[in-house]
């Protein structure tokens, strides 16, 4: 039987009653024996029956309630209910002929309004016509009242939770309980369980100016304040109140301080999140009262939600902080890192490079960071890493996948080659996994030392011990083979024979000594140490002392002496070797005549050796002012390869430069061009030649 259905009413009649209502009379005790409150109802509004529920629901007896109108019994009023949203269930089904179901709200004898779940079902009879309405009702008050403190903890909720600022939660909190609790005086304050002082953080209400300005504002002492300190010893709302309708009565202290601000009864709300006590809400009213269990348990949920939102608030302070420090710490990790002198790499767990430095850039030959920022795995697309023998790496043999799988390394020599500009570099790599605090790896870091430096310096190492246990043993061995025949030839007096060797012996010599200058000197003049004796110099002389001190010059070499030159400010000895070279140079490597032309370009002086010999081949011109270079049209030639790198040195020691036109089978043109110094005033200009 479902509910607003009676038994025996709607079955077919009997003989002995076939009117319903008189059936409906006929099952009065089972009415009675129903839980919920229940009215039958004719047609004109007006009360047929009721039970037992209803009578001792409502207050009336059963000669009261039989006879009048429904609207007097179950609302307390004249009239028919004509409420927007509480419509009239008896009419509808009148109008329908159909069970409905409603919320009504009833109003008893003594006044007060409750929330009435009514069922209403139509009553026929014997012809299928309806005759009454039957209303079975359930009072739903506190069940309505709990909805309604559960829709204000959800807005609450949704109002505190909204924002994470602690002022923010502060305001919504105090302005929806204001509202809800009637309270004429709300304050809300964090406690320190240490010095057992609360600290006032927010206000409603009056009697707020007068605590202001008393000495207990803004920091109040448990001790002065009896019902909040027993509210955060204990966990539990209390109340003090000056008549004393609840256990607490106000005591002397509470009863200053209700004075203070004008109220009668002061309730503490102890805050309280994860056992922890985070602060305490005040609510003072002007006339004593009581708290009835609804009425804790919704402060006790309004205060949890409030807790959490607090607690939440300084969480998220805390965080704001440690970002704060971590974004410092990056920072200061970040400058750390561009100030190194060594390129960094560091990458996350899952292989992507999340930090270089601008070394790191300069050794991979980048210049924007977000290039670099990229999975390693990503890296042999544009870089190719070998060994230092010239095997290429396994992936698993990289070095962030060596450090990615724990291991740590120190200074793993490598070559590194872009591949879209075959730019080569030479790096040693250490590397190391990053762990957290329970060992795993969730980063790793390399760093790359460039040493692109040393190795040159090592290959030019072994290129010294080359050429000089080739180039200088050449001419030793002549002299230690001529010396030895001297003492021969000494003791059978060959004195012919001893002159020429003893000439062997000088030039040989001289060679060996030439080929130790250019070492010392391309030492001095990297170093920086070389110095130089300038003077006013007159660059035709000295071009015409370079060709009267080479042997086969003089009728080979022609000089041609342009107008409107000028003294230059050099040293003449270091430019006379720098001539010697360039013009020496080409009369070995050309049969025929060499013109030295010597002419001002704006404001230099040049001096251009020309040739019509083999040339340079064009592979090796970019190359031809490079220390120890020799070209394969060269292998044979005696010397050391440094001739035209000192000359190139001396000339930008001097400020000047050396530049190189040929073409191979044609001839070569090296031309020399020093800066014009201007002649002071004391100074006097060298005579024209």
């Amino acid at each position: 039987m479902s509910r607003g259905e009676l038994p025996g009413v709607s079955g077919p009649p009997t003989e002995e009653c076939s009117n319903p209502i008189e059936r409906l009379a006929a099952c009065r005790p089972m009415l009675d024996a129903i839980d919920e409150e229940i009215l039958v109802i004719d047609r004109s509004h007006r009360v047929l029956l009721a039970n037992r529920r209803f009578l001792s629901a409502s207050g009336w007896t059963d000669d009261q309630v039989v006879g009048r109108p429904c609207y007097e019994v179950s609302h307390a009023r004249q009239t028919l209910c004509e409420h927007p949203d509480h419509h009239c269930p008896l009419n509808a089904v009148w109008s329908s002929g159909k069970p409905t179901r409603t919320l009504h709200i009833h109003s008893g004898k003594d006044g007060r309004e409750s929330y009435v779940d009514i069922v209403a079902s139509p009553i026929l009879d014997a012809r299928g016509e309806m005759v009454a309405v039957i209303e079975s009702m359930r009072d739903v008050t506190a069940e309505k009242r709990r909805e309604h403190s559960l829709a204000f903890l959800a807005e609450l909720a949704n109002a505190v939770n909204s924002s994470l600022e602690p002022q923010e939660v502060v305001r919504f909190s105090l302005d929806r309980l204001e509202k809800i609790e009637r309270a004429s005086f709300l304050l809300m304050c964090t406690v320190d369980p240490e010095q057992e002082v609360l600290t006032a953080i927010g206000h409603r209400g009056a009697g707020i100016d007068e605590l202001q300005c008393s000495n207990l504002w803004p920091r109040i002492p448990l001790c002065d304040l009896p019902v909040a300190a027993a509210a955060m010893c204990t966990g539990l709302i209390r109340m003090a109140q000056s008549a004393d309708k609840q256990k607490d009565s106000m005591s002397a202290d509470c009863a200053e301080i209700a004075k203070l601000i004008g109220h009668q009864a002061i309730v503490a709300v102890p805050l309280i999140t994860r056992n922890r006590r985070v602060g305490l809400l005040l609510l003072g009213f002007q006339e004593p009262r009581g708290l009835d269990e609804d009425e804790q348990r919704f402060l006790r949920a309004a205060a949890d939600q409030v807790a959490i939102a607090l607690h939440n608030a300084h969480l998220h302070r805390q965080a704001q902080q440690q970002a704060t420090e971590v974004e410092e710490a990056r920072r200061w990790l970040h400058t750390v890192i561009s100030s190194m002198a060594d390129g960094v790499f560091i990458a996350d767990a899952d292989g992507n490079v999340v930090e270089t430095n601008n070394t790191a850039l300069q050794i991979m030959g980048m210049t924007d960071p977000e290039q670099a920022l990229r999975p390693a795995d990503d890296y042999p697309s544009l870089l190719q890493l070998r060994w230092a023998d010239d095997r290429p790496l396994e992936p698993r043999e990289s070095p962030m996948a060596r450090s990615l799988a724990g291991e740590v390394f120190m200074n793993a020599e490598l070559r590194m080659r872009r591949l879209d500009t075959r730019r080569e570099r030479w790096v040693r790599v250490s590397g190391a996994p990053i762990l957290d605090g329970q060992g795993q790896v969730i980063g790793a870091v390399n760093v790359a030392d460039d040493v692109t430096e040393i190795k040159q310096v090592e290959l030019l190492r072994a290129e010294y011990v080359s050429l000089i246990s080739h180039d200088l043993r050449t001419p030793l061995t002549v002299i230690m083979g001529q010396a030895d025949l001297l003492r021969r030839l000494l003791r059978r007096g060959q004195t012919e024979t001893m002159e020429r060797g003893l000439e062997s012996i000088f030039s040989n010599s001289k060679r060996m000594n030439g080929m130790i200058q250019d070492l010392v000197d391309s030492v001095r003049l990297e170093s920086g140490q070389l110095q130089l004796r300038t003077q006013m110099t007159w660059l035709p002389q000295l071009v015409e002392t370079v060709v009267d001190n080479l042997p086969d010059a003089e009728d080979r070499v022609r000089v041609e002496v342009e107008p409107d030159l000028s003294v230059i400010h050099a040293d003449p000895d270091r430019l006379h070797r720098v001539l010697a070279n360039l013009i020496s140079n080409a009369l070995k490597y050309s049969d025929d005549h060499i013109m030295v032309r010597i002419s001002r370009q704006g404001d230099q002086i040049t001096v251009a050796v020309m040739d019509r010999g083999i040339g340079i081949q064009t592979k090796d011109q970019p190359h031809i002012f490079e220390r120890f270079y020799r070209s394969d049209d060269q292998s044979q030639t005696e010397g050391l390869g440094l001739g035209l790198y000192i000359s190139k040195m001396l000339a930008e020691a001097h400020g000047g430069t050396i530049c190189l036109e040929s073409k191979p089978g044609v001839g070569s043109t090296f031309t020399l061009a020093l800066p014009i110094r201007q002649r002071a005033p004391d100074e006097e200009q060298a005579p024209a030649h």
